[in-house]
């Protein structure tokens, strides 16, 4: 090909210098020589190692002997669940008392009081003649007001419409919302319009068809609130222009439909936004958080995610956190355990899940359904800094289709059953300081078109299939790419 009637491109023959180190050749091959350590720019030392993994962990995270780092997780007694950092969730009421006084409660507000069991007739509000249920009060409600309900349970639909409104409860350990029988309609608690606006804490919410719900350009902030059990939804967030806080704060057992569908713990849609301070979803069924739609943000920190239950319905997701077709989720300090089909998911093009201080965890489908600890699809992204990723079924993170991606930086990626992480299809994986360990199958994958930028990575005791096959430690198929600085296998 060389001659000079071979055919060659013009440039496919030059020259490379005798001294330079590795380099690629316009046909293909590969140019220069191997520099011993001891030469200027040579190979690395037997001892060297690069910076890979976590050097320090999240406040409220230890390192453990895996150089994982992993949430400091407080001894929480009755219904409160533990979240990284060391807190539980609710926090215990000092006192339940028959007529509290709300601490922020103003001087000169307007307060109308609820006790359960209380006479109907002569009924003002006051602590003498207490409205015998929440709506009644609601309807007597001056813009603004503070409604103060006593220890009890209240079997009634509350609704706020069109006006601001705060509802607070003795303790959310004995005040409670509950659906009624024969109720029909979304939400056991509702706000909803663009100029409704209620202050929710101190009290639990149970019932169907959706506990809690914001909608139509509502605006919300729940506190010191135990919703569930449920089903469909346990927290809903949904419309342009709706915005709702939910803080200090736990969602638990919903359950799905009669055709096992939804279950969800919190849903977010149609251009609105949450915020989550210290809030734990437990036992959800299908999806713990799900946010769907381009212009939806949920962000926050110190949220857990445990026990996604499974339906078994199909085509059904089972995922710990979904941001679908455009939604963006931004949060620090999470735990995600005990899911089934991944537990993180970016689906979509322009939907995003960034995450600060992360533990995915004991990911594991009982349908047969494949399984990650986080995936991306169909444009989605993913961005993870202090993450540690392990004890999943199938790869840690795996990224599919043209414009999907995984970051990973300051991580580890420990013990799955596949590849530490894995892409195909012209997706990508950008891994930066990053230890992948005692996974099966390869440390690191990429196949199909897909591309790898790695730096500062380590690959360890990367295991065969059950087959006996693979046991790579970093590798590429199919015209993918692979490009590393600084990679110990």
């Amino acid at each position: 090909l060389c001659a000079r009637d071979g055919g060659s491109a013009n440039d496919a023959c030059a020259e490379t210098p005798p001294d330079a180190t590795f380099v690629p050749r316009p046909d293909g091959a590969i140019g220069g020589r191997w520099r011993e350590p001891d030469e200027p720019g040579g190979a690395p030392l037997p001892s060297w190692r690069p910076d890979a993994g976590f050097t320090v962990c999240p406040a409220g995270w230890s390192l453990d002997r895996d150089r994982a780092c992993m949430p400091i997780e407080a001894r929480c007694e009755g219904e409160s669940e533990a979240l990284p950092g060391g807190a539980c969730v609710p926090r215990a009421s000092p006192t339940c008392e028959e007529n509290p006084l709300p601490a922020d409660l103003p001087p000169d507000a307007v307060t109308l009081r609820v006790r359960a069991g209380a006479v109907v007739e002569g009924a003002d509000g006051s602590s003498e003649r207490p409205f015998a249920s929440i709506t009644r009060a609601i309807e007597s409600a001056a813009p603004d007001a503070w409604v103060l309900v006593a220890p009890g349970t209240y079997t009634e639909r509350v609704t706020v419409l069109d006006r601001a409104l705060h509802l607070r409860g003795a303790c959310w350990e004995r005040t409670v919302i509950r659906a009624p029988a024969d109720l029909a309609e979304r939400g056991v608690v509702a706000v909803v319009g663009a100029s409704a606006r209620l202050d929710l804490g101190d009290i639990s919410v149970e019932g169907p068809r959706g506990s809690v719900w914001a909608e139509g350009g509502a605006s919300l902030v729940a506190s010191r609130v135990r919703v569930g059990p449920s089903t469909n939804v346990g927290f809903y967030v949904g419309g342009a222009g709706t915005r709702a806080a939910l803080d200090r704060a736990l969602v638990r057992d919903v359950s799905p439909n009669a055709a096992g569908q939804n279950g969800l713990g919190i849903r977010v849609d149609g251009d609105a936004s949450l915020t989550l301070r210290d809030v734990a979803i437990v036992r959800a069924t299908n999806l713990g958080l799900a946010t769907v739609g381009a212009g939806t943000r949920v962000e926050g920190e110190r949220v857990l995610v445990r026990d996604v239950r499974e339906s078994g319905a199909a085509g059904v997701p089972h995922l710990g956190l979904r941001a679908l077709d455009g939604a963006v989720v931004r949060l620090r300090g999470v735990v995600i355990d005990r899911a089934f089909t991944a537990g993180v998911a970016s689906v979509g093009g322009g939907s995003r899940v960034e995450l600060d201080g992360a533990l995915i965890t004991d990911v594991r489908p009982r349908t047969g359904l494949p399984s990650r600890g986080i995936y991306t699809e169909l444009g989605g992204a993913v961005v993870a800094r202090h993450i540690t990723v392990r004890d999943n079924q199938g790869p840690g993170v795996a990224a599919y289709h043209p414009g999907s991606s995984v970051v990973l930086e300051d991580a580890t990626v420990l013990a799955h059953t596949s590849a530490g992480a894995y892409a195909s299809d012209s997706a990508a994986l950008i891994l930066t300081r990053v230890e992948l360990a005692q996974n099966v199958g390869a440390g690191v994958s990429v196949n199909m078109g897909a591309r790898a930028a790695l730096t500062d990575v380590i690959v360890r005791t990367t295991r065969t299939s059950m087959s006996g096959n693979q046991g790579h430690g970093a590798e590429a198929l199919r015209e993918a790419s692979l490009s590393a600085r600084g990679l110990l296998v």
